[in-house]
């Protein structure tokens, strides 16, 4: 005998509960969906529940990456600082024809950048301005 509609959404919910903790907002939305369908509920509700349930664990997981975004942007600021000097001295001198390796000791000593990360750093500036070499 098949489980009135509140009685499912509430057992799913106790479920859920766990199990929102060991998976992906879109891993849960997805094992969502399908249990929904398999249980051939009314369709309208199934859409609502599973829109509301949707909203929350995006806005939730917004919630908890929030300061992790802060941290990681105050972190990371030094390094985008020295990409975009690296990518304004190429802006300002690059020729094509150059060589990378080249181009990365002069960057050196201007910027304090390993060479590696500097040679890495002029390969994505070229993919950012659509600079391929003719072949």
């Amino acid at each position: 005998m098949a489980e009135k509609p509140n009685e499912y959404y509430v057992n799913l919910g106790k479920y859920l509960a766990i199990e929102l903790s060991k998976k992906t907002k879109s891993q849960l939305v997805t094992m969502l969906a399908n249990a929904i369908v398999s249980h051939e509920i009314d369709e309208e509700v199934n859409r609502k529940f599973l829109g509301d349930l949707a909203g929350k664990t995006v806005e939730q997981e917004n919630q908890r990456l929030k300061p992790l975004r802060k941290g990681a942007e105050i972190t990371n600021a030094p390094h985008d600082e020295a990409r975009s000097k690296v990518y304004a001295w190429l802006d300002s001198n690059y020729r094509p024809g150059y060589k990378h390796s080249d181009m990365a000791v002069l960057i050196e000593k201007e910027v304090t950048r390993e060479y590696d990360t500097v040679l890495k750093d002029i390969t994505n500036w070229k993919k950012l301005r659509g600079i391929t070499r003719k072949r």
